[in-house]
């Protein structure tokens, strides 16, 4: 019996939640001839200073692409060709920040 009072109280809130936001949904706040009123704005306004930032993080994989899982030797110019790839993307992305991983200073593997 408990349960079923439970369940009763519950559809009820719900049904009166249900019916109060329909009626609040339903009002409107303008006249209707607001609704097809044309504003005109003019542009003389000072140029919005950007907020965002574009943040990007690229994997270089010591710069030996496909072969970077490979036993192999790497010559310099597949790391040089690689590197003009890498660096030709990035331009054309033009991030303001950019977080590198996998770079590799004076190691055998590179």
């Amino acid at each position: 019996m408990k349960t079923f009072k439970i369940i009763v109280i519950s559809l009820a809130i719900f049904l009166i939640a249900f019916v109060a936001f329909y009626f609040w949904a339903r009002m409107s706040i303008y006249d209707e001839i607001d609704y097809s009123r044309i504003s005109n704005y003019s542009d003389n306004s000072k140029p919005i200073i950007q907020d965002t930032f574009s943040v990007i993080t690229y994997n270089i994989g010591y710069l030996s692409g496909m072969t970077n899982n490979l036993p192999m030797e790497r010559p310099p110019e597949l790391l040089n060709s690689n590197l003009k790839k890498a660096s030709q993307l990035l331009k054309n992305i033009n991030p303001d920040i950019i977080a590198f991983q996998e770079i590799d200073f004076a190691s055998k593997r590179t």
